[in-house]
């Protein structure tokens, strides 16, 4: 019914969002607990509330897609589409039949458009704004649908994925690196890597998803928006159970919450901002009859990073002085070698994450998704105390 309506109000070509500007923050894998940590971990290291506490309204988001456990894919279609559906399936619904995401709507009724992740520009979550797909991993084909889009700014990784001259053929600038000092008119398209980024831990600049942010507001200055934005290594941490790093991706992702809130401030009567996530990552558990998150600080390096120098270290002795590690085992680190793909779910890459996470009282249930609800945060627009992904857009069509 919801998507019949909607077609209704697309023929008639009405404008029906009452907001001029709409801001979509997305923790991919966020959890309640994921969020509470990352707040206790900032209070205790920089003294600092996170930004999403300052939001007006809490709801609790339920994010069941049609197999249950949903996945980002499905999770995506819901938030703009309306519409469960099965996992893997980008905007197409149980049946195969291509659905119209939001966004193309704001499209028509001239919103500037910004899609930007941390992770590749055609994962399943920025792929869900402007692609359909019966396979998330059709990256050849979203790519080529992100290009004939023209919505107005894409951020992210995925060279892997287009050729410069495919990309200024569709009328694209491109770029590799934000520069805000650089901002243009014209659509742009900046791929920020290979793939997908690397994890904030690992990096100096702490100000990835802030910068993106502050670009896109620029860009859009005096014009409607919808801005979405990914935080997209939050899942990822929380697959393989590297709390630390998961902890430093939601602070940054948290942190360009606060160029959004300075906007609503200012513009308080027609911005939304939404500050939610797809799904919960792990079943994080906090507490083991006590909790030190204190003791997560000690942990160096993310699990990209442990993974590279194990597969980069001519033996065991020389992992060792490269990492400083030295309280690892030996067999486990040639048995995880002999698989010839090392990944999180190696016994000697646990046993890294497990040893910070003990000390700190830290527990994971699963290395895959779970179907706990997650919270939406909001400004501009107040949620039943519980609702669906597929309601959030579908409640600002009828505010």
């Amino acid at each position: 019914m919801k998507k019949i309506v909607f077609i209704f109000l697309i023929t008639l070509s009405l404008t029906v969002f009452s907001a001029d500007y709409i801001f979509f923050f997305l923790g991919d894998g966020m959890g309640i607990n994921h969020l509470k940590l990352a707040n206790e971990y900032s209070i205790k290291k920089y003294g600092k509330t996170l930004n999403y506490n300052s939001l007006e309204n809490l709801s609790i988001l339920n994010t069941e897609s049609l197999d249950g456990v949903t996945d980002s894919a499905a999770a995506i279609t819901s938030f703009m589409s309306f519409e469960k559906t099965n996992n893997n399936k980008i905007n197409i619904d149980k049946d195969g039949n291509k659905l119209n995401p939001v966004s193309y709507h704001f499209k028509d009724t001239n919103y500037k458009i910004a899609v930007i992740t941390s992770n590749s520009i055609v994962d399943a979550s920025p792929a869900g704004i402007y692609a359909k797909s019966n396979d998330r991993n059709n990256y050849i084909s979203i790519a080529n649908q992100l290009l004939e889009s023209q919505f107005d700014l894409f951020i992210g990784g995925g060279r892997a994925f287009f050729t410069e001259e495919e990309i200024l053929k569709k009328g694209y600038m491109y770029k590799r690196k934000i520069d805000i000092q650089a901002v243009e008119p014209k659509n742009e398209i900046i791929l920020t890597s290979y793939s997908n980024n690397p994890f904030i831990f690992d990096q100096d600049e702490k100000d990835y998803y802030e910068k993106a942010i502050k670009y896109s507001l620029k860009k859009f200055e005096g014009e409607k928006f919808f801005i979405f934005i990914e935080g997209g290594k939050i899942d990822h941490a929380s697959h393989a159970h590297d709390t630390l790093s998961m902890i430093e991706e939601i602070i940054a992702f948290d942190k360009s919450l606060k160029p959004a809130i300075d906007f609503y401030n200012k513009n308080p009567d027609n911005t939304i901002i939404l500050f939610t996530a797809d799904h919960e990552t792990g079943g994080l558990s906090l507490g083991d009859g006590f909790i030190n998150i204190n003791n997560l600080s000690s942990q160096k390096i993310s699990y990209d990073k442990l993974i590279s120098m194990i597969n980069n270290s001519d033996d065991f002795d020389d992992f060792q002085k490269k990492s400083n590690v030295y309280f690892l085992n030996e067999e486990n680190y040639n048995e995880a070698l002999s698989d010839n793909n090392v990944s999180y779910f190696d016994d000697f890459v646990q046993n890294y994450f497990n040893h910070y996470n003990d000390l700190a009282g830290i527990k994971w249930s699963t290395f895959g998704h779970t179907i706990n609800n997650v919270a939406l945060f909001s400004n501009g627009i107040k949620f039943d105390k519980s609702v669906h992904l597929t309601d959030i857009f579908w409640d600002i069509i009828k505010k």
